[in-house]
């Protein structure tokens, strides 16, 4: 039977042996007492700890993050390691070939060009005839090339390209074969276009850019200073030298202006310096003012008609050919003295017959037939003014114009005098053919025909 814990003053004597017995059973009780509550704190203490560790797990696939499922290292530190691979190996923007990519301007710019250029029929206005073309910024020839009529300087862009140091055309070259129309029509109306470049091969003509270059205040300026601020002016002063060996490289253009590299001196030898050749670089700080620049340049060496600057640059036979076209009207010589064939008494004549030479794309193509030309000849029977008629074209004409220049002609008689007239003549152009110029011989390594069925015995 269980003595009670308490004892009540009333029932309890008071007696030193009842406190002790008390004492005693109150000390019995102390570690079950200690016990009971040690374990309703550690189940509290669990409940705690349970409820965090939970939230983690549940917020995980959220957050794309792996929880810690076991306290081993190697197993929580490997998704880590492997994370930032797989965005670089999924961005397709990383693979892309290694150059500057072109920017929207020279984007906007290479469209315009190609509506304006390419597919069109256009006239070279230098008359070159390379196949390989290279040009500076402003136009002028870098290596050296023939040149020859307008009539074989036809050309049509067939494609176009465009990068930060030039521009690229490539297309074919063209031939011009007058057709004999009236006086008075279109110049380019009367005239046959014949494709004269090979299959395997392409007119490619390269055309240097203006550079563009960043200005002086802006090269100045740090980078991470905030727009619109001016850049503190911290840089030291230099010295002579280094300021006289920078000043051609360095020294800042006005908007819109150029500046061209100077020349560098080699060693000296034999008490003479030697200078590089001039190489043409120019720069600007305008965007603007190098696009202009591109687009005054192809101005300069395409032309789509025959204007009257190009008109201009021909030779004067040309010129006067077409300033009669223009007028509508007859060849009058420059010189208002000359007499016409009729108003004197012995006319003027060619004393030995001509034969103008042919050119390699008039042979290929078959360009044939006769071409008139005036001709004044002088009072010592020397050509004078050399104007063109009924042109034939391909390049023939110049030909043509160059032979009449050597030709002795016997001058006009007019009261016993001789006189300056217009003389007009006709020159025919041929096919010289290898096959006609050889001549032909019996073949006597032939047998003799034997006789055959019907035919009859030579007579003796």
């Amino acid at each position: 039977m269980r003595s009670p814990l308490f004892v009540s003053r009333k029932s309890a004597p008071r007696s030193s042996e009842s406190c002790q017995t008390a004492f005693l059973l109150l000390a019995a009780k102390l570690p079950v007492l200690a016990l009971t509550l040690g374990l309703i704190a550690g189940r509290a203490t669990a409940a705690a700890t349970a409820v965090p560790a939970q939230e983690p797990a549940q917020q995980a696939p959220a957050q794309q993050t792996p929880a810690p499922a076991t306290p081993d290292a190697t197993q929580t530190q490997a998704p880590a390691a492997t994370a930032p691979q797989k965005p670089a190996a999924a961005s397709p923007a990383l693979a892309t070939p290694a150059g500057p990519a072109p920017s929207a301007s020279d984007v906007i710019l290479e469209s315009e060009l190609r509506t304006l250029l390419v597919g069109k029929p256009l006239f070279l206005r230098g008359c070159y005839l390379s196949d390989d073309l290279r040009f500076n910024e402003r136009g002028g020839l870098y290596d050296s090339s023939p040149r020859g009529s307008f009539t074989l300087s036809g050309i049509q862009i067939e494609s176009l390209h465009l990068t930060k140091k030039e521009l690229i055309l490539e297309g074919d070259r063209y031939g011009y074969r007058f057709l004999g129309a009236l006086p008075g029509n279109n110049p380019t109306d009367d005239m046959e276009r014949i494709k004269i470049t090979p299959k395997k091969r392409v007119l490619r003509i390269r055309i240097e850019r203006e550079e563009v270059v960043a200005s002086r205040k802006e090269k100045e300026k740090p980078a991470n200073a905030p727009p619109g601020q001016p850049a503190p002016a911290t840089a030291s002063k230099p010295s002579s030298e280094a300021q006289a060996a920078s000043t051609p490289a360095t020294a800042a253009a006005a908007p819109g202006a150029t500046t061209t590299a100077q020349p560098a001196a080699g060693p000296a030898q034999n008490g003479t310096a030697k200078t590089e050749p001039l190489k043409d670089e120019p720069t600007t700080d305008s965007p603007e003012h190098a696009v202009q620049r591109l687009k005054d340049t192809l101005g300069r060496l395409f032309t789509p008609s025959l204007d009257d600057r190009f008109v201009g640059s021909m030779p004067a036979y040309w010129q006067l050919y077409y300033k009669r076209l223009a007028a509508k009207s007859d060849y009058h010589p420059s010189d208002p003295s000359v007499l016409r064939q009729s108003e004197v008494n012995k006319k003027a004549r060619l004393v030995k017959a001509i034969d103008p030479p042919s050119n390699p794309y008039a042979q290929e193509y078959g360009v044939v037939g006769q071409a008139l030309y005036h001709v004044v000849v002088g009072p010592d029977g020397k050509p004078g003014e050399i104007a063109v008629g009924q042109p034939i074209g391909f390049g023939l004409d110049e030909n043509a114009v160059e032979t009449l220049k050597k030709a002795t002609f016997e001058p006009a008689i007019k009261d016993g005098k001789p006189v300056s007239v217009v003389l007009d003549l006709i020159v025919q152009f041929h096919i010289y053919s290898k096959l006609t110029s050889e001549t032909s011989k019996p073949d006597q390594t032939a047998k003799p025909a034997l006789p055959g069925p019907y035919s009859l015995p030579p007579k003796p």
